[in-house]
Formats: structure tokens, C-alpha cells, sequence
């Protein structure tokens, strides 16, 4: 049985913190999807978003995350997961005839971009040995991120760098080891900053995150 993600209504996609599943709000299309069939060890979120900006000038944004966890049945969860995947791109699509009209918009573009593993534990924090996976990467008592700032006039940002993409292994932690993962969730924020034609330098946010799921795929 594959489980996937199904419309929750419009909630805020472009700016809340507690929105999940598909819909759309204003400009911005919103929705992950999630693969997670019983039998297999490791499940999936494909989160992804597009705005339009403007007529002809649009952003889309995606990521993946992938992850393990084996149940625990004495605690009720997971002790230790692994991410086997985490990864996010986005990038700006414009027509030839609006890249030709704003050329000086195109070439002061940036972007930048996050892809985090939120994760829900029971009484601790988390722990991860930040020198595995690489460039770009940070943690919080919660959540693991890889982040990334674009360059002016690059039109796509992808973080990890292909090939770059690294499994890393997620620790709970707490007074006696009586501590344990309970549900997992895969979000993404992104900006676009740019000068508008004749006016100011602008930024315009997108937000997405997957609903919460349950941490443990492996049971026997």
C-alpha cells in the first residue's frame, strides 16, 4: 500500500508554519508527495512549489528526502534514523521576450534555498555528526539542513551539489537514553531577490513543508 498526500486547503502556503499537503494560495501552487509502502525500509517526500511573479517570470522549487528507521517496540519509535537523502533545487523560468525586455533584472537575480529533516522526538534532542555530510550543512535541536545562496544571475540552485549527496545518521538523545523519534516532516524555504524595473530591490519568499509522518519504516 503506498500512502500518499492528499488536499488539506488552502492554509497559508506562501508565508504559514503550520500549512501541509496540496493547494494553492494566490500565486503560489503548493504540495509533496509521499511513498511509503509497507515491506519497503525507506520512505519518501517529494516536496515541491512554483510561483508566478510576474507575466512571463515564475519560480518553481523542489526537494527529496529520504529516510530509515527501524521501531523500536519497547519505546515506541525509533532510537536512530538515517537520512538517506536530502536535497533541494530551484530555479527561475522567464519567456525569451521578458528576458529580453529585463535585462538587467536577469543578471542581479538570486536565489536562495533550504532543504531540511524536521524531526518530532520524544523527551530529547537530536544529534548528528556534522562532519559527514558535507558543504552547506547545518543542524538545530530538531531539524538537519542543507542551505545554499545562488550567485547573481544564476537561474538554479541545487544544494547538495550533484554528487555531492551524502546518507548521514540521526542520534536521539536524552537522560538515560529514554528517548525516541515519533514523527519526521521535510520542508523547504526559498527566496528570489531581485530590482524591479525602475523601482527597489525586492525579495519574495516560498515556503513548503510535507505534513507530519511517522518515523519508524521498519517493523520486523
Amino acid at each position: 500500500m503506498t500512502l500518499r498526500a492528499r488536499p488539506r486547503g488552502i492554509a497559508g502556503a506562501a508565508s504559514s508554519s503550520n500549512f501541509c499537503g496540496k493547494g494553492k494560495n494566490g500565486e503560489t501552487v503548493y504540495g509533496y508527495d509521499l511513498q511509503c509502502d509497507f515491506g519497503q525500509d525507506v520512505c519518501r517526500f517529494d516536496t515541491y512549489g512554483k510561483q508566478d511573479i510576474m507575466s512571463g517570470f515564475s519560480f518553481e522549487s523542489g526537494g527529496v528526502l529520504r529516510y530509515f528507521g527501524s521501531h523500536n517496540y519497547t519505546l515506541g519509535g525509533p532510537t536512530s534514523m538515517r537520512v538517506e537523502e536530502l536535497q533541494g533545487w530551484s530555479w527561475v523560468k522567464m519567456t525569451p521576450a521578458f528576458k529580453a525586455a529585463n535585462a538587467n533584472l536577469v543578471k542581479n537575480i538570486k536565489l536562495k534555498l533550504s532543504t531540511t529533516a524536521k524531526f518530532s522526538v520524544m523527551v530529547g534532542s537530536i544529534s548528528v555528526d556534522a562532519g559527514g555530510p558535507g558543504a552547506g550543512f547545518s543542524t538545530t535541536s530538531d531539524s538537519a539542513s542543507y542551505s545554499v545562496d545562488g550567485e547573481a544571475g544564476d537561474l538554479w540552485v541545487q544544494t547538495p551539489a550533484p554528487g555531492k549527496i551524502r546518507p548521514f545518521t540521526v542520534d536521539c538523545e536524552a537522560i538515560f537514553n529514554f528517548c525516541w523519534f515519533t514523527q519526521i516532516r521535510h520542508t523547504m524555504a526559498v527566496t528570489i531577490q531581485f530590482k524591479l524595473p525602475n523601482g527597489p530591490q525586492v525579495a519574495d519568499p516560498m515556503n513548503l513543508q510535507s505534513c507530519w509522518f511517522r518515523a519508524s519504516t521498519k517493523y520486523f
